[in-house]
């Protein structure tokens, strides 16, 4: 009998098939037909150990599911980490992708989980019922054979006494009756002759003979009354057996097919474990290249966009190069002007002594107004100068400043020059002349 605390590993069998003979087919008999307690206990041990390694069975099925469990687990943990530190950063349609590839793999490895619990939950239950059904059985036979056992072996037991007093009455009684008919013969015989007394001895060993021939008969009825009750308690224990032997063989049959239906379980979750991880892993895969081709393709477009960025300003700082020298000109220009309208205002300084002739103060108007004039062309020749002389026109965002300043300076230029044309006008005179040839002279520079 073996250990019913052995362990079970992953590639064991019960320790009999459902075609191997029942070891309890053939109980061996004790004395007055009944069956041996001990084989009997042992046949039901047996039949507990089978138990126990269904039992074993069932959870080592169970551990597998949970190292099942472990693994895609684990894959899924693996698959958010290889997810989450390559492709940050790299876009809506490399999001897109990731967080799809990811949805699908937990899909996929939430539905193995699923199917995984479910075969485990079958085969638990599988197992609980084989094994209550087999415990049940076991000790309903067990109670039905030790009763059957116990009736059978007080009916032998009361039969066999009852012939065995009867056939001593019966032997009794012709015992007593041959020796009272020898005691009688014998009587007589002594009171006859010798030949009588010869004939009577004769006729008492006959008697005697036939007593002892009835009593031999008398035991032989009862040793083949003793084989027939014994026949028929082998033929009851027979059926018995036959009965036990198909209940036991059932009971085999589906703890077999339980466990036929535990490995095929553990062995479609094993595939669909593995299947789950190549698919995750053509997952990653596949998205781990679209992200590196999204990579490569917004690397060199940003390279594509930096160089035409880059041709651009260099393009711009050219042309506000371009600007500023002509701003530099303008400037060296209006400075040029300046010094002629100086040279013209002080053409103006005899005019002081007339400012006590009122029909000559006439000319103290315009002289005002052109030193105011020359004013704001020196302030705003000085403010192109420190447009010029400025550091920041290398920057290409500030070129671009500084060409909107320039184009404002022009404008603030040409706004004096429309006014001393209209003080011109209403000047006239010599002065009116010089003013006029210095703003040709400064139309033209410009």
């Amino acid at each position: 009998m073996s250990d019913p605390h052995g362990s079970y590993s992953d590639g064991d069998s019960f320790s009999r098939t459902p075609g191997d003979p029942a070891p309890g087919a053939g109980f061996p008999l004790v004395r007055r037909g009944g069956y041996d307690k001990d084989a009997v206990d042992a046949y039901l041990a047996q039949h507990r150990d089978d138990l126990a390694r269904a039992n074993a069975a069932a959870a080592a099925a169970e551990k597998k599911l949970s190292a099942l469990e472990t693994e895609v687990a684990e894959l899924r943990s693996k698959v958010t980490e290889a997810n989450k530190p390559s492709y940050a950063g790299l876009g809506g349609r490399a999001a897109e992708l990731l967080g799809l590839a990811e949805q699908q793999s937990a899909e996929m490895l939430d539905r193995a989980r699923r199917e995984a619990e479910d075969v485990r939950r079958v085969a638990e239950s599988e197992a609980a019922a084989i094994k209550a059904a087999a415990a049940k059985e076991a000790d309903d036979l067990r109670a039905v054979q030790l009763a059957d056992v116990e009736e059978t072996r007080e009916r032998l037991l009361a039969e066999a006494e009852s012939e065995r007093a009867l056939a001593l009455a019966e032997a009794e009684d012709v015992l007593a009756k041959a020796k009272r008919e020898a005691e009688q013969i014998e009587l007589a015989a002594n009171q006859s002759t010798s030949s009588s007394r010869l004939t009577a001895t004769r006729a008492a060993e006959q008697i005697r003979a036939a007593a002892d021939r009835e009593l031999t008969e008398a035991r032989r009825v009862l040793a083949l009354e003793k084989e027939r009750m014994a026949k028929e308690a082998a033929e009851s224990h027979a059926v018995a057996t036959e009965q036990t032997t198909k209940m036991i063989t059932d009971a085999e049959s589906r703890a077999a097919a339980a466990e036929t239906r535990a490995r095929e379980a553990i062995a479609a979750a094993t595939k669909r474990r593995e299947e789950t991880k190549a698919e995750s892993e053509r997952m990653v895969a596949r998205s781990r290249r679209e992200a590196e081709q999204i990579m490569h393709t917004a690397r060199t477009q940003s390279e594509h966009s930096l160089a035409q960025a880059r041709a651009d300003a260099e393009k711009q700082i050219s042309e506000v190069r371009h600007e500023l020298d002509s701003l530099v000109a303008k400037r060296d220009a209006v400075k040029g002007q300046l010094t002629k309208l100086r040279e013209v205002i002080g053409s103006f300084a005899g005019l002081d002594s007339l400012d006590k002739d009122p029909e000559k103060s006439i000319v103290m108007t315009p002289r005002s107004e052109v030193a105011a004039v020359v004013e704001e062309v020196e302030a705003v020749v000085e403010e192109a100068a420190s447009v010029v002389e400025s550091d920041d026109y290398d920057n290409a965002d500030d070129a671009t400043t500084i060409v909107s300043a320039d184009s404002a300076d022009d404008t603030a230029i040409e706004r004096p020059a429309r006014e001393r044309s209209v003080r011109r006008a209403k000047l006239g005179g010599p002065a009116a002349a010089d003013l006029a040839e210095g703003e040709d002279e400064d139309s033209q520079a410009s």
